[in-house]
């Protein structure tokens, strides 16, 4: 258990995180096949994929001169705005590289792993700067501002309450209106218990979300004054000028689908290996946004349909060439276009996300593109002072909390009997065994007879183990209430807390923004080999 004034904290290694997929473990482990991934998830691949894209990626002018139109739009005060434009003018130079992560542009940021994953990239760039000082590494957060999920983009959860900004839209996320937040944001501070924290909270979202008119530059401005002192470019990919490098490999996968064929190698590694496929291309990757939509390019007899838009070959190439920003790559093609525009060399997921990069690295062989290292972006679960204090009274351990067993845990760990009858099983197993052997020396028929009585012994024996288990349970209902009460905090609703949770709820707690001491943690595992567990103290 290490220790700060603020906080302390705990860490186990993600191979013990009861959320971590065993095809994210056999990853971190180097136990999947190799033609699923470039270099190894550590210091070693990453500086070894530093030297594989500096010779891959000639953009750099087009890339600087588009970052510095779309931060025009972006306010800041001199400090976090230094150290950007510093990051955004080292990408011209041929020595300086990225880390990305990327996700949807969320209401204040979504759940709490979003800004997990921002850490995740600025943690490891500080950490290969200090290793590598013949080369520049500059953070780098992607919004996915052309997504058109906005049933999940539209809200973020506050305790156990769902706030919503509910407007109704049907094309890119990035291109809603903030027109009605004025009014949102009165409400939801009407929530807040009153006081500096709550003004504090509110000051940041007001000015991201009434300083500008639409959802793409609100989302980097609150992700800039949260993370501009560490250097963070926010990138739109929903960006005419970039779209325009990108344009003829769009081309190609109208006219050739060849994301369809090219996953299919991966896929099919994959579930040789056990592992299921995570995604499943369409005919054409490729989404058109012209008339504000997001709908799939369609091939149809006579050439492609645009959203109700019938057109030829020629006439789909004259319209990407002539406006690119009307087109946008789907989930599968979008990670080649990421590559595409930027000096990466790592991506930070969470461990759905990488799953399906498993599939896509012959897109990239296509194309000639170096695939970047996959990362596993740094998990937390955080907890306040009094419940760090209830665990350890308890006895219990963190792991012991997961929902899914928590309660047969901790009550076999305390019980005041032995609650399994494992001892009992195989003595009647051995007295049966005994039985049929003598039925089929006597008479063969009986057999059936011995083996249902078998199955109805042992049947009885786990009725008995479930019933002494309510029993014990009974005997605890105390601490087991309390204990549910610490399971629900570190997976409210069943799922683990930092899918749930916004940066609000807890800043609101404890009294003070968690940010730079939730850095300052990640700082010392970067790139990320461990779960953490930080208890933060409350202001007093």
């Amino acid at each position: 258990m290490d220790t700060d004034e603020a906080f302390c904290y705990h860490r186990i290694a993600f191979k013990q995180a009861p959320h971590i997929s065993k095809l994210i473990r056999n990853y971190l482990s180097g136990e999947i096949p190799k033609p699923l991934y470039s270099q190894s998830p550590n210091i070693k691949g990453l500086l070894a994929q530093a030297a594989i894209k500096k010779k891959h990626f000639s953009y750099r002018t087009e890339l600087n001169k588009a970052l510095k139109q779309q931060y025009q739009r972006c306010l800041f005060d001199k400090v976090e705005g230094q150290n950007v434009l510093e990051n955004i003018d080292l990408l011209s130079k041929e020595n300086t590289l990225t880390i990305t992560t990327g996700h949807q542009a969320c209401l204040g940021g979504g759940p709490l792993y979003t800004f997990y994953k921002i850490i995740s990239a600025i943690s490891t760039c500080k950490k290969l700067n200090q290793l590598d000082p013949q080369n520049q590494y500059v953070p780098i957060f992607w919004m996915a501002t052309e997504d058109h999920d906005w049933e999940e983009a539209k809200h973020f959860f506050f305790e156990e309450e769902k706030w919503v900004y509910d407007q109704e839209v049907n094309g890119p996320v990035g291109r809603v209106s903030t027109e009605g937040m004025k009014e949102w944001l009165k409400t939801f501070a009407a929530h807040l218990p009153p006081g500096q924290v709550t003004n504090e909270i509110i000051e940041h979202l007001e000015h991201a979300y009434l300083k500008h008119n639409n959802w793409a530059d609100a989302t980097r401005q609150w992700a800039h004054d949260l993370f501009g002192q560490h250097g963070l470019i926010v990138i739109d990919g929903d960006d005419a000028e970039l779209k325009k490098l990108f344009a003829p490999v769009m081309l190609a996968e109208c006219t050739q689908s060849f994301a369809m064929s090219d996953t299919t190698h991966c896929s099919k590694i994959l579930e040789e290996n056990g592992f299921q496929a995570q995604v499943h291309p369409a005919q054409i990757n490729i989404f058109y946004m012209g008339d504000g939509a997001r709908t799939y390019v369609e091939r149809t007899t006579s050439g492609y349909n645009l959203n109700g838009l019938s057109v030829t070959e020629e006439e789909l190439q004259q319209i990407l060439e002539e406006r690119p920003q009307d087109f946008s790559p789907n989930v599968v093609m979008r990670p080649l276009y990421q590559e595409w525009i930027l000096p990466n060399i790592a991506y930070f997921g969470g461990p759905g996300e990488l799953a399906y990069w498993f599939q896509l690295s012959d897109i990239f062989r296509r194309f000639s593109t170096p695939f970047p290292v996959l990362l596993l972006r740094h998990g937390f679960a955080l907890l306040e002072e009094k419940s760090k204090q209830r665990y350890e009274k308890l006895n219990t351990t963190l792991l012991d909390l997961s929902p899914k067993i928590w309660k047969e845990t901790w009550v076999k760990k305390h019980a005041q009997v032995r609650l399994h009858l494992d001892e009992e099983k195989t003595k009647i197993d051995r007295i049966f065994s005994d039985l049929e052997q003598l039925a089929g020396q006597t008479d063969g028929s009986m057999m059936g007879a011995v083996r249902a009585q078998r199955a109805k012994q042992m049947k009885g024996l786990d009725k008995l183990e479930k019933k002494l288990m309510r029993a014990e349970k009974r005997f605890h209902v105390e601490s087991m209430n309390q204990i549910e009460v610490l399971s629900q905090s570190l997976y409210p609703t069943g799922i683990p807390q930092e899918r749930h949770d916004s940066l609000w709820q807890w800043w609101s707690a404890i009294g003070k923004n968690p940010l730079e001491m939730i850095i300052n943690i990640a700082d010392t595992d970067a790139p990320p080999e461990d779960f953490v567990y930080i208890t933060l103290k409350a202001n007093s």
